[in-house]
């Protein structure tokens, strides 16, 4: 049977394909990308690349100092909305609280994040032990440094 990398849940489908046609894929697979065949729009300021004209376009405001949400209280600026509310809720005093072990986070996203330290549910699990990460990225590197990449068809 042909060996698969760990990661191929996670290519796009043109670079899967690539790899397949090559002759299966490599030990060690490339790093991921969104879709390796997209022009990059590049930030003239540092050089940052973005896979569409809206990353760059959010991006860019961290150079102009023109953000479409602002802090009344601190005038801190924020791309998005979601990142507002949760620097507002800082300054409400409010947090977002564990019900398990009642710890308190100031995001909704890093409390989502802890939840699954009780409840055992992860976004990503290896195919190899089962050990589940919240991160994608997190997985990647578990494979690469536990499994050498590579996961043999079921």
């Amino acid at each position: 049977m042909a060996q698969r990398a760990a990661f191929q849940h996670l290519l796009p489908k043109p670079m899967l394909n690539n790899l397949m046609l090559s002759g299966g894929l490599a030990a060690t697979p490339p790093t991921p990308q969104r879709d390796p065949g997209r022009p990059k729009f590049t930030c003239t300021v540092c050089n940052k690349q973005f896979n569409t004209p809206s990353g760059l376009t959010l991006h860019m405001q961290h150079h102009s100092g023109n953000y479409k949400f602002n802090c009344e209280i601190c005038q801190k600026g924020f791309t998005s909305k979601h990142h507002y509310t949760d620097h507002i809720r800082k300054h409400e005093g409010k947090s977002y609280v564990c019900e398990y072990c009642s710890k308190s986070f100031q995001s909704c996203r890093s409390l989502e994040t802890h939840l699954s330290k009780h409840t055992g549910r992860y976004s990503f699990y290896c195919d190899v032990c089962q050990e589940g990460f919240n991160l994608r990225k997190t997985l990647e590197t578990h494979m690469v440094r536990y499994h050498g990449g590579i996961v043999s068809d079921a």
